[in-house]
């Protein structure tokens, strides 16, 4: 009887647990009670921004390539036979950055290649490159632009000299030979004159000696001329093999390639110059909207750094393969951008992400999550404002930029709305704004 009775009040304690009133049940499986979810009104300068991957990149690039020295007079063979630099250095103008066969080859501020030897005498626009990179390297002249007289000479000669090289004298030998036909020449002038009126009143001898005489005087003349030119062309020459134009410097040595003993016509070094920029890729559509002359910001590993765009090109098939980013997509187009600040050339290569903003507002504006702008029956927008004790009241605006997750609004009607203020952005366990408030869900305007 005891075990029975236990039973039954087991059965009915369990009973009692399991069975719920319809108020309990009802409480239960009640929804959550709504929260309304608020973000702040914020006021800033509100930018829409494109983010592509790049590299830095060198300003410019020049290989020097070992180069055939003609050192006249000699059979000498064309040779590496030092490297003054090593990697990292800094090369200036009129720095000597290879030895071939023991003659110099320097780096001069240039664009365009030496061509040809140039010598006391030559005349033409490469004369005038060589004067102005003469200049720029501390060896000014004073000769007519593209004439290379003897100031442009003078200046080629202290060029080698200071870095410890002889010169290449030219026209020696050949002013030599003028100034001994001079010589000649004057002799045999000084010869005719004393001949006129030695033939005693002979017509047929004095005429002979007059003619001798204007013909000693002509030749006088013209070894005159040719020892005036043989002497202007006389002097030092730059030779196309001692030149290496580098379109900005200073340069810094980033790879050798050749070693001492190094033949003719091959790469030997390879120098970079100018500020290191950025050369990001991307789709048409990733690009579309950025100008020439918007701000960027270059995203490195060691910080950011300010920047702008200054190039925009359409990649070729070679930049497509070569183009930083996902390979999977079209990157068709380049966009160059240069640093605000000087960094070390050292850095060329390093992986970059650039940003670069495409639209901004005009100054700072109001500004806020894009859930916090609802559209009404009518399509116009407005924002929700919570107060300190949870009033609400709707705010008229009108949108302007998105960017990033955020739109700008301008209050309408004379609505007063500031920064700090709380905007409704959505409700907790609901997907739209409760409509017995008259709103409409969300919608972005």
């Amino acid at each position: 009887m005891v075990v029975c009775a236990v039973a039954v009040l087991g059965a009915g304690f369990v009973a009692g647990r399991l069975v719920k009133s319809p108020a309990q049940i009802l409480a239960e499986t009640a929804p959550p009670a709504l929260t309304t979810l608020t973000s702040v009104v914020d006021r800033r300068v509100l930018s829409a921004t494109v983010s592509l991957e790049g590299e830095l990149v060198a300003g410019s690039e020049t290989t020097v390539t070992t180069p055939e020295m003609d050192v006249a007079g000699t059979s000498t063979r064309s040779i590496v036979t030092a490297i003054p630099l090593a990697i990292g250095d800094k090369v200036r103008g009129a720095d000597v950055v290879l030895e071939v066969s023991g003659e110099p080859v320097f780096a001069l501020l240039g664009r365009v290649p030496a061509y040809r030897d140039l010598a006391p005498g030559s005349v033409g626009a490469d004369v005038n490159r060589l004067q102005l990179a003469l200049a720029a390297a501390g060896f000014p002249t004073t000769d007519l632009p593209g004439d290379y007289g003897t100031s442009t000479s003078a200046a080629v000669r202290r060029l080698f000299q200071s870095r410890g090289y002889v010169p290449r004298e030219v026209g020696a030998d050949a002013q030599r030979a003028a100034a001994r036909n001079l010589a000649d020449t004057r002799r045999a002038l000084r010869e005719a004159r004393a001949a006129l009126g030695v033939g005693g009143g002979d017509a047929a001898a004095d005429s002979a000696a007059r003619s001798s005489l204007a013909g000693a005087r002509r030749a006088a003349h013209d070894a005159l001329e040719a020892y005036r030119a043989a002497q202007r062309a006389r002097g030092y020459a730059m030779p196309a093999s001692s030149a290496v134009y580098i379109p900005s410097l200073p340069g810094t040595v980033r790879e050798i390639v050749t070693a001492v003993g190094g033949t003719a016509g091959t790469p030997a070094l390879r120098l970079f110059s100018g500020e290191p920029s950025v050369r990001a890729a991307g789709s048409a559509a990733d690009v579309g909207d950025i100008v020439v002359g918007a701000p960027a910001t270059a995203i490195l590993d060691d910080g950011d750094r300010p920047a702008h765009v200054v190039g925009l090109t359409t990649a070729s098939a070679a930049d497509r393969d070569n183009a930083p980013g996902d390979k999977e997509t079209e990157q068709s187009h380049i966009v160059a951008a240069r640093l605000d600040e000087p960094i070390p050339a050292a850095m060329v290569g390093t992986k970059v992400r650039l940003v670069v903003t495409t639209q901004h507002t005009s100054g700072e504006a109001l500004v806020v999550p894009v859930a916090g702008v609802h559209a009404d029956v009518d399509g116009a927008a407005f924002v929700v404002v919570v107060g300190s004790v949870g009033d609400q009241r709707r705010v008229k605006v009108v949108a302007g930029l998105v960017a990033d997750g955020y739109v700008e609004v301008i209050p309408q009607d004379g609505a007063t709305l500031e920064r700090g203020d709380k905007v409704v952005v959505g409700l907790s366990g609901a997907s739209a704004i409760d409509n017995r408030q008259g709103f409409k869900p969300n919608s972005s305007p």
